[in-house]
């Protein structure tokens, strides 16, 4: 058996550091949803928040697949374009 190249070390450890990453990593949609099971008298109050907080803002599309709420002051395609150029596009 041959001793592996330096390369194809460092291919291994950035699939092992690849495969660590994704175990820690959790969605933010699965730390935030609400468990309808054990908050029921609780949620209506939540989304009752929510719905308020959602009335100050307004929709903009960003890219055919994104949309994003923001305030009115910013509720602009320069700040469609600028979000899509710092947020989107560093992913």
């Amino acid at each position: 058996m041959q001793p592996l190249k330096f390369t194809e070390k460092k291919f291994i450890h950035n699939i092992k550091m690849q495969n660590n990453r994704e175990k820690k990593r959790k969605g933010p949609a699965e730390e935030r949803k609400p468990d309808t099971t054990t908050n029921v008298s609780n949620l209506d109050e939540i989304i009752a928040r929510q719905r308020e907080r959602e009335k100050k803002l307004y929709p903009i599309r960003v890219s055919g697949t994104t949309v994003i709420y923001v305030t009115r002051n910013k509720a602009n395609s320069q700040y469609a374009e600028k979000y899509k150029r710092d947020k989107l596009m560093r992913l």
